[in-house]
């Protein structure tokens, strides 16, 4: 990759190469992040995985705790894989199966997103879903006027 310089030539980006532990990779979202084995190499901060890099190396995702060996570039908003050189997921721990979180009333996965877990919005002294309206205030559904004192 290059980038255009002040007087519009374009200078290569100097790339580092790397090894280091996937933190975490998001398939949904579409990238990651590695922790370097040597943190002075990127200044201590974690490495940008792109998914687009995972594909140029032929896969579509990364597991949590693989050794990764890579090439990284620094860009404006920090360091990112440019080119993978070896990802070995056989060091990656197996995925413990996390426990569902059930409300008070048997209902499943309140305020689950997909591995992260939420706790559950509180309910009102009447039992409806309490809210939050888009000035931050808490709200209950199902009360005439959105949360004030019940209705005549």
């Amino acid at each position: 990759m290059s980038h255009d310089n002040l007087d519009g030539h374009e200078t290569p980006e100097e790339s580092v190469r790397i090894s280091g532990r996937v933190k975490w990779f998001d398939a949904g979202k579409g990238y990651g992040f590695i922790v370097p084995d040597d943190a002075n190499q990127t200044g201590l901060r974690d490495v940008l995985l792109h998914v687009t890099s995972l594909r140029n190396a032929g896969r579509d995702g990364a597991l949590e705790g693989a050794i990764i060996v890579c090439d990284v570039v620094k860009r404006p908003k920090g360091w990112q894989v440019t080119e993978i050189v070896d990802l070995d997921e056989s060091a990656a721990p197996p995925r413990e199966e996390r426990p569902r979180r059930v409300d008070g009333d048997g209902h499943g996965a309140i305020g689950s997103r997909g591995d992260r877990t939420f706790p559950a919005r509180p309910r009102g002294d009447d039992g409806g879903r309490r809210e939050v309206r888009r000035d931050g205030a808490w709200h209950d559904e199902g009360r005439p006027g959105g949360g004030g004192p019940p209705g005549p």
